[in-house]
């Protein structure tokens, strides 16, 4: 370390190197203290071509005074709206989108966290802006009511939330005192409308959080990047360094909220009957401890979750899903802060558990039980430690901006020698803090809700939580579940008598359940098989190798070599008609000892063969999910030694994909291959309970809406577009359909009795001969059922799917299917047709800059909603640029009508009015973007993967797209001139798709019927109001009155567009065209003549 006491604002006081990294990371660390106060931690990254930042700020909800909930989250979103320096409201919006940028922040409940992400060319004026936020900010009125609206949106958003809604529920009952009791949101009234009445200015409140809470002691900066440490440290130093020390109330010591408690004894054992938002019932289990934050040396809830969690044979949740039928899954999670740790165990109930919920209760109790009387398993603890480490060392480094906002939450909790290793390892074991955890978990120490759609409300007086409008009870444990408390503390102190088992043993009898296993679970035993020696000679990807060669251009550099094409053994039935399409590349260009496979077997098909029907794709679906959940307990142990799988089974075909340590890897696919034709062998292998379990489960799916509105609505624009896809009420009407033996049968009957073609990709760590080897597997080791008869035909793979052609303007009008939900949807998309390299480039950058123009325009100035998007995306070989909105303050016509006059006026004004220099900026941060190096194993396998499945073509797709990217036919002018052909062109129509969703209730709560459309001059009007120019608005309203209108999407709709006007062509455009290749030929022979 080396500083100075008397250091200046340049000049640290305090630095020190970071050296304790994981093998797979080769950044460098550096953490210094500044003059003011300010810790620092710099992170040099040679990978990558952008620079990030991060700050983190230690307050947040908690700090918000009891009068104005959310005051800390309005203080995050004002940040962004203008400082003393850069006063424009827009300006920093602005200047991220120029320089290919990205920025966010989020406020929990005791840190307050920003960042930001550019190109490396911008950072000394990012971090001039960004230090401003923390040294001047403006706090102007008259932004105070159009950012409490974007809050308000937010919190409706929220609202949507099933967990979060039953979170805020079950902690409402915490004491007063306590922050956790609190609405931390905030909303309209609480920071708006409220302070309003009683004369207050929420300004004045602001201006006094920001002064008692942001000051430099009381914040953590990060930075990322190529630069030196010495020149990032030195950067923080200029743009940080001289931020004010703040005020005496800032820089005292923390506050901590564990005092009072928020669930003292008297606040536990409570019982709630919450209204769920989702079908299917749940149970939730909270436990109540100390902060746990500062036992981090001995993670002690891995221990935890590994023995509650775990999903082998005769496993709590096995035993719980299987054996006795009542769970339908089981999850767990964790919210820890001053005020103490809430552990929760979450329940998915099957009928029969919703009906005996006790017994739920009574085998996660006989359990712990189990688990107290064994006590803490030195051996597992031991095992946990060692695949920790393993698994830290070889985790791969995230990007940029998720590593500066990831370590700037941690610099608020951990000290700086454990920065790099305190999330990560179990440092030494705590048995003792393992045990505290394990004896907290006790009935008194307990509250439990009940969530259900469709509760009984009959035992208990109904309240509605504030602001979340969800219906609740609560009750006392003991009057609910009589004398269960007594009996389930018996049993944790090692009194339960032989007696009480058999009354369990009864009660399961009594419910018809019949255990396959063991009558109770089975506590897990040390993790076995972890690998202590990994070879790493085929772990770093050899430079210009490969197909590509050093042809393969800038992207090779990036991604590594291409794969080459490998020779296997001719494949075995189903496999062997077709030749096989096999790659492999050996390393990569990150650091890791993974080894990746991807496998792909599709039919062949004639050119007019139809697609899957709706009932075909459902007992496809049925299949992967009973077949998944025989896998889980076989795979689990496979899992936890660093392996992982994957199972696809749809329309483009059936898809086996192994990663992980290279030891583990042929495990992996000898056993799920195994699995797999003992599944397709014995149709009788699925339990009737589990077939049934899972039928239920997909009808409350389809049946349900629970997710965002707006996803839905993008659902039915690709079901419009896309053969094969169904909506959900055509998924339904076939479901009651399907049995265990046809579901079961499914995969043998489409797939296994035809020809079909292997596709397949091996990289990473592991020699071209273990690829052989395992792919090998996959193509001679399927199994032909006894029952299956194959059938030899002739046919290609489909490498493009078709995309449906629509002849003319589509409207879908329909009420929202989120019964209740206030918002209305707007989707418009433009569809441009089959993509070449040259239009991927101009309609990328031009979705890039729509983004940014809808988000200012519709969420930011007209705050239509907190969901406003845009975006340049595809759909097999056909691309689309779109455009949505979900809210309230309009309903879906007036939506559409704002959509197209940022069509029509704000995003031609933003296209003229860049300058060559900033168009010559976004220009380059884009091309740097795309050789951005890749972070994960994952990016590379996409990279190679998505030419294998093209049958091997467009390995040179992204080289093209640079190559025209750097020319000067990409200009202002061209990307001007490409959006005009789409958003307005001369003559014609559009090929537009509108997808409209209503609200089914007013803003006053009254049922709302489906609007009928509007006139042409109702749509003028709304045209006109929202700015389209009167020049565009003729093809808006011949558009309009040409539109095909139809209500919710269905692939009947679909097959009408098909019908009038067929598909768009299947062609793989991977080069630019024979003129574009030949005006960049010249233009650089013009400039090698001129040099």
């Amino acid at each position: 370390a080396v500083g100075s006491a008397a250091a200046s604002p340049q000049q640290p006081l305090r630095v020190e190197r970071l050296t304790n990294t994981p093998k797979s990371d080769e950044r460098k660390y550096q953490y210094a203290v500044l003059s003011n106060g300010l810790r620092v931690l710099n992170i040099q990254d040679n990978r990558t071509t952008h620079f990030a930042v991060a700050a983190a700020v230690q307050a947040g909800s908690f700090y918000d005074p009891p009068n104005l909930p959310g005051l800390a989250h309005f203080c995050e979103h004002m940040l962004f709206l203008g400082t003393r320096e850069y006063p424009d409201a827009d300006g920093f919006d602005d200047f991220m989108v120029q320089h290919d940028g990205s920025d966010n922040a989020y406020t929990a409940s005791e840190v307050t966290v920003y960042f930001a992400s550019l190109a490396q060319d911008a950072r000394d004026e990012l971090m001039a802006r960004f230090s401003d936020f923390f040294r001047a900010p403006l706090f102007r009125d008259r932004f105070v009511e159009k950012e409490v609206h974007a809050i308000n949106s937010e919190h409706l958003k929220n609202v949507q939330s099933p967990d979060r809604r039953i979170l805020e529920t079950m902690n409402s009952v915490a004491v007063s005192g306590s922050p956790v009791s609190r609405f931390h949101t905030g909303n309209l009234e609480t920071l708006y409308l409220g302070p309003k009445r009683v004369h207050e200015n929420p300004v004045d409140a602001l201006k006094e959080y920001f002064a008692n809470n942001y000051c430099p002691s009381r914040m953590r900066l990060v930075t990322a990047g190529s630069p030196s440490l010495e020149e990032q440290l030195h950067l923080a130093g200029l743009t940080f360094g001289n931020i004010p020390a703040g005020s005496k109330i800032c820089q005292r010591s923390l506050r901590t909220f564990d005092k009072p408690p928020p669930f003292p004894p008297s606040r536990m054992g409570k019982w709630f009957v919450i209204q769920g938002s989702e079908p299917q019932p749940s149970l939730w289990v909270q436990w109540q401890m100390r902060d746990l934050t500062k036992d981090y040396p001995g993670q002690p809830l891995d221990y935890i979750y590994h023995v509650l969690n775990y999903d082998g044979v005769d496993s709590l949740s096995r035993t719980l899903e299987d054996s006795f039928g009542l769970a339908a899954g089981l999850d767990w999670m964790t919210d820890m802060t001053t005020a103490g740790t809430s552990l929760y165990l979450i329940v998915g109930l099957t009928t029969l558990g919703r009906q005996r919920v006790a017994l739920v209760l009574d085998t996660i109790y006989a359990y712990l039980g189990r688990l107290l009387r064994d006590g803490i398993d030195p051996a597992i603890y031991k095992s946990l430690r060692d695949l920790d480490k393993l698994e830290w060392d070889w985790t791969t480094p995230s990007g940029p901006a998720s590593t500066v906002s990831d370590f700037a939450e941690r610099m608020t909790r951990l000290p700086a020698k454990d920065l790099l290793t305190g999330d990560g390892l179990i440092a030494k074991l705590e048995p003792d803090v393992v045990e505290y955890v394990l004896s907290n978990l006790t009935p008194s120490n307990m509250n439990v809700a009940l969530v259900e759609e469709n509760p009984d409300f009959s035992h208990g007086q109904v309240r509605q939580l504030p602001h979340w409008g969800v219906n609740y009870t609560v009750s006392d444990l003991s009057a609910v579940i009589a004398g269960a408390q007594l009996k389930w503390t018996s049993w944790l102190m090692n009194h339960h008598s032989a007696a009480e088992v058999e009354g369990l043993a009864k009660a399961l009898k009594k419910d018809q359940v019949k255990p396959v296993s063991t009558d109770f679970p089975q506590p897990p035993g040390p993790i076995e098989g972890i690998p202590t020696h990994l070879d790493l000679r085929y772990m770093h990807a050899a430079e210009g190798a490969g197909g590509g060669g050093a042809a393969a251009g800038a992207v090779s550099r990036v991604f590594g070599p291409r794969p080459v094409e490998i020779a296997i053994d001719r494949p075995s039935p189903p496999a062997s008609s077709a030749k096989p399409s096999v790659w492999y590349r050996s390393g990569w260009v990150t650091k890791s000892p993974d080894a990746n496979l991807m496998t792909l077997l599709r039919p062949l098909r004639t050119p007019h063969e139809p697609y899957f029907t709706a009932l075909e794709s459902m007992r496809l679906r049925v299949y992967t999910s009973l077949l998944a959940e025989e896998l889980v307990p076989v795979m689990a142990d496979l899992v936890l030694t660093g392996g992982n799988y994957g199972l696809t089974v749809d329309e483009a075909g059936l898809s086996f994909s192994f990663s992980g340590f290279e030891p583990v890897v042929p495990r992996l696919a000898t056993t799920m291959l195994t699995q797999f034709n003992r599944f397709n062998t014995n149709l009788n292998l699925t339990l009737p309970g589990r077939f049934d379990r899972i039928i239920e489960e997909l009808r409350q799916g389809l049946s349900s809406y629970t997710g965002m509105p707006i996803s839905y609505a993008l659902q039915d624009r690709n079901i419009l577009l896309e053969p094969g896809t169904y909506s959900r009420e055509e998924e339904l009407r076939v479901l009651g359909s399907i049995t265990a033996e046809t579901a079961a049968k499914s995969v043998g009957e489409l797939f296994l009795s035809r020809p079909l073609q292997l596709s397949a990709l091996a990289m990473g760590n592991l020699a071209e001969d273990q690829a052989r080897d395992i792919l090998g597997t996959v193509a001679n080791g399927i199994q032909l059922p006894k029952w299956l008869q194959f059938r030899e035909a002739s046919g290609e793979v489909q490498y493009v799917k078709p995309i449906v052609r629509p002849p003319q303007p589509v409207e879908i009008r329909t009420i929202n299917p989120r019964e209740h939900d206030p918002n209305d949807v707007a989707v418009v998309t433009l569809v441009h047709g089959v993509v070449t390299a040259e239009a991927q480039v101009l309609m990328d950058i031009l979705g890039r800059i729509l983004s940014s123009v809808v988000w200012q325009e519709l969420r930011t100035k007209r705050q239509l909603g907190y969901v406003a998007s845009a975006g340049f995306g595809r759909i097999s070989n056909v691309g689309y640029m779109s455009a949505f909105v979900q809210g309230e303050e309009l309903d879906a016509d007036g939506m559409e009508a704002a959509i197209e006059a940022v069509f029509a006026k704000q995003m031609p004004e933003k296209l003229r009015g860049m300058s060559d220099s900033e168009f010559a900026g976004f220009k380059d941060a884009l091309a740097k973007g795309l050789l951005e190096k890749p972070t994960s194993t994952g990016e590379e396998m996409s990279h190679s993967w998505n030419p294998v499945k093209l049958g091997g073509h467009c390995f040179g797709f992204l080289d093209e797209i640079l190559r025209y990217l750097n020319s000067s036919l990409v200009s202002r002018e061209s990307v001007q001139n490409a959006w005009a052909g789409l958003a307005s062109p001369t003559s014609g129509m559009r090929t537009k798709l509108s997808i409209k969703y209503f609200a089914d209730r007013s803003k006053d709560g009254r049922p709302r019927p489906l609007p009928e459309r509007v006139s042409a001059q109702e749509a003028s009007r709304l045209y006109e109001e929202a700015g389209v120019p009167a020049d565009a608005r003729s093809l808006l309203l011949k558009e309009h009155s040409n539109a095909l209108i139809f209500g919710r999407t269905t692939a009947a709709d679909r097959h009408q567009l098909e019908r009038q006007s067929g598909t768009y062509p299947t062609d793989m455009h991977c080069r630019l065209q024979p003129q574009t290749v030949r005006a960049i030929e010249a233009e650089a022979a013009a400039a090698g003549g001129g040099a």
